[in-house]
Protein backbone atom coordinates (compact mmCIF):
# COMPACT_ATOMS: atom_id res chain seq x y z
CA UNK A 1 0.00 0.00 0.00
CA UNK A 2 1.26 3.17 -0.82
CA UNK A 3 1.81 6.30 1.90
CA UNK A 4 2.42 9.83 1.82
CA UNK A 5 4.50 11.52 4.54
CA UNK A 6 4.83 15.24 4.88
CA UNK A 7 7.53 16.82 6.40
CA UNK A 8 9.20 20.26 6.79
CA UNK A 9 12.44 19.89 8.17
CA UNK A 10 14.62 17.48 9.54
CA UNK A 11 13.10 16.14 12.56
CA UNK A 12 11.00 13.39 11.82
CA UNK A 13 13.84 10.81 11.98
CA UNK A 14 11.67 7.68 10.80
CA UNK A 15 11.11 9.73 7.14
CA UNK A 16 14.00 11.13 7.17
CA UNK A 17 15.74 7.85 7.77
CA UNK A 18 13.07 6.06 4.91
CA UNK A 19 14.17 8.91 2.43
CA UNK A 20 17.87 8.72 3.41
CA UNK A 21 17.80 5.05 2.77
CA UNK A 22 15.86 5.44 -0.70
CA UNK A 23 18.04 8.54 -2.29
CA UNK A 24 21.31 6.12 -1.54
CA UNK A 25 19.90 3.87 -3.99
CA UNK A 26 19.82 6.53 -6.78
CA UNK A 27 21.63 5.75 -10.26
CA UNK A 28 25.27 7.67 -10.23
CA UNK A 29 24.27 10.68 -12.00
CA UNK A 30 26.79 13.49 -11.38
CA UNK A 31 24.12 15.82 -12.31
CA UNK A 32 21.58 15.02 -9.39
CA UNK A 33 23.29 12.91 -7.04
CA UNK A 34 25.07 15.82 -5.10
CA UNK A 35 21.41 17.27 -4.77
CA UNK A 36 20.00 14.21 -3.71
CA UNK A 37 22.15 11.83 -1.75
CA UNK A 38 22.57 12.04 1.65
CA UNK A 39 26.61 12.04 1.44
CA UNK A 40 26.71 14.85 0.25
CA UNK A 41 23.91 16.79 3.19
CA UNK A 42 26.48 19.42 3.60
CA UNK A 43 26.24 21.10 0.22
CA UNK A 44 23.51 23.83 0.01
CA UNK A 45 21.91 22.67 -2.93
CA UNK A 46 21.25 19.23 -1.45
CA UNK A 47 17.97 18.00 -0.23
CA UNK A 48 19.16 17.00 3.25
CA UNK A 49 20.80 20.91 3.74
CA UNK A 50 17.24 22.27 2.53
CA UNK A 51 15.14 20.62 4.50
CA UNK A 52 17.70 20.87 8.13
CA UNK A 53 17.64 24.61 6.91
CA UNK A 54 14.13 25.27 6.99
CA UNK A 55 13.46 26.16 3.32
CA UNK A 56 10.10 23.26 3.69
CA UNK A 57 8.94 24.64 7.04
CA UNK A 58 6.31 26.98 4.90
CA UNK A 59 5.39 24.77 2.40
CA UNK A 60 5.95 20.84 2.68
CA UNK A 61 8.03 17.89 1.41
CA UNK A 62 6.25 14.49 0.37
CA UNK A 63 7.46 11.21 0.56
CA UNK A 64 5.73 8.31 -1.13
CA UNK A 65 6.48 4.84 -0.27
CA UNK A 66 5.06 1.54 -0.38
CA UNK A 67 5.35 -1.34 2.32
CA UNK A 68 7.21 1.27 4.39
CA UNK A 69 10.74 1.99 1.19
CA UNK A 70 10.87 4.94 -0.52
CA UNK A 71 9.34 5.61 -4.15
CA UNK A 72 9.30 9.36 -4.87
CA UNK A 73 9.30 12.56 -3.07
CA UNK A 74 8.86 15.95 -4.28
CA UNK A 75 7.80 19.73 -2.25
CA UNK A 76 6.72 22.90 -2.58
CA UNK A 77 7.98 26.37 -1.02
CA UNK A 78 7.84 29.71 -1.48
CA UNK A 79 10.16 31.53 -3.86
CA UNK A 80 9.17 35.06 -3.86
CA UNK A 81 6.81 37.09 -2.53
CA UNK A 82 3.93 36.04 -5.10
CA UNK A 83 5.53 32.95 -6.61
CA UNK A 84 5.99 29.57 -4.96
CA UNK A 85 7.88 26.45 -6.56
CA UNK A 86 5.42 23.35 -7.09
CA UNK A 87 7.35 19.85 -7.12
CA UNK A 88 10.68 20.92 -5.76
CA UNK A 89 13.57 18.32 -5.17
CA UNK A 90 11.45 15.54 -7.59
CA UNK A 91 13.05 12.24 -7.41
CA UNK A 92 11.50 8.83 -8.72
CA UNK A 93 13.56 5.59 -8.06
CA UNK A 94 13.88 4.14 -11.91
CA UNK A 95 11.31 1.38 -11.47
CA UNK A 96 8.22 3.42 -10.94
CA UNK A 97 8.89 6.43 -13.41
CA UNK A 98 6.33 7.10 -15.55
CA UNK A 99 3.77 5.63 -13.45
CA UNK A 100 2.78 9.88 -13.03
CA UNK A 101 3.53 9.23 -9.39
CA UNK A 102 4.40 12.67 -8.49
CA UNK A 103 1.40 14.20 -10.59
CA UNK A 104 -1.10 12.49 -9.62
CA UNK A 105 -0.03 11.95 -6.30
CA UNK A 106 2.01 15.15 -4.55
CA UNK A 107 1.48 18.07 -7.55
CA UNK A 108 -1.96 18.06 -6.52
CA UNK A 109 -1.62 18.84 -2.97
CA UNK A 110 1.25 21.36 -3.63
CA UNK A 111 -1.37 23.01 -5.68
CA UNK A 112 -3.83 22.93 -3.21
CA UNK A 113 -2.06 24.20 -0.52
CA UNK A 114 -0.05 27.03 -2.28
CA UNK A 115 -3.19 28.62 -4.07
CA UNK A 116 -2.88 31.65 -2.35
CA UNK A 117 0.32 32.83 -4.28
CA UNK A 118 -0.02 34.25 -7.59
CA UNK A 119 2.83 32.41 -9.61
CA UNK A 120 2.63 28.77 -8.89
CA UNK A 121 6.17 27.63 -11.03
CA UNK A 122 7.26 24.17 -11.94
CA UNK A 123 11.05 24.30 -12.46
CA UNK A 124 12.91 21.80 -14.03
CA UNK A 125 17.27 21.86 -13.61
CA UNK A 126 18.72 22.91 -16.79
CA UNK A 127 20.54 19.28 -17.19
CA UNK A 128 16.87 17.72 -17.64
CA UNK A 129 15.74 19.74 -21.12
CA UNK A 130 14.55 17.01 -22.52
CA UNK A 131 11.54 16.79 -20.34
CA UNK A 132 10.86 20.71 -20.16
CA UNK A 133 10.68 20.16 -23.81
CA UNK A 134 8.38 17.01 -23.18
CA UNK A 135 6.03 18.98 -20.73
CA UNK A 136 5.94 22.24 -22.92
CA UNK A 137 4.56 20.61 -25.92
CA UNK A 138 1.91 18.67 -23.60
CA UNK A 139 3.69 14.86 -24.49
CA UNK A 140 1.97 13.90 -22.06
CA UNK A 141 -1.97 14.86 -22.47
CA UNK A 142 -3.04 11.82 -20.71
CA UNK A 143 -1.76 13.53 -17.01
CA UNK A 144 -4.37 16.57 -16.15
CA UNK A 145 -2.06 18.44 -15.07
CA UNK A 146 -0.35 18.72 -18.08
CA UNK A 147 -2.06 20.69 -20.08
CA UNK A 148 -2.37 23.35 -17.67
CA UNK A 149 1.34 23.99 -17.72
CA UNK A 150 3.08 27.43 -19.73
CA UNK A 151 6.32 27.47 -20.48
CA UNK A 152 8.28 30.39 -19.61
CA UNK A 153 11.75 29.66 -20.54
CA UNK A 154 14.62 29.51 -18.34
CA UNK A 155 15.08 31.49 -15.61
CA UNK A 156 18.03 31.77 -12.27
CA UNK A 157 16.03 30.49 -9.34
CA UNK A 158 18.37 29.48 -6.42
CA UNK A 159 21.26 30.16 -8.30
CA UNK A 160 20.77 27.87 -10.65
CA UNK A 161 19.92 27.97 -14.19
CA UNK A 162 16.16 26.20 -14.27
CA UNK A 163 13.70 25.60 -16.79
CA UNK A 164 10.73 27.32 -16.25
CA UNK A 165 6.48 26.12 -16.34
CA UNK A 166 3.47 28.24 -15.17
CA UNK A 167 0.29 27.07 -13.72
CA UNK A 168 -2.25 28.30 -15.85
CA UNK A 169 -4.67 28.21 -12.61
CA UNK A 170 -7.61 29.78 -14.78
CA UNK A 171 -7.63 26.41 -16.99
CA UNK A 172 -7.17 23.84 -14.40
CA UNK A 173 -10.19 25.47 -12.12
CA UNK A 174 -12.42 25.33 -15.18
CA UNK A 175 -11.38 21.55 -15.50
CA UNK A 176 -12.69 21.30 -12.14
CA UNK A 177 -8.95 19.77 -10.66
CA UNK A 178 -8.94 21.94 -7.37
Amino acid sequence: MKEIHRITDDTNYAVIEILKNGLRMMENNNDIIKNYHPDYASSSSNLFYILKEGRYKTGGYFVITEDGKYIASAGWNPYHNDTVLLGTRFYVLPQYRHQTIISTNILPICINESWEYHHQWITINQYNHTWYKALSRKRWSHVPLIKHLMPLGMKEIYYTDQWVLELNKESYLKDGLL
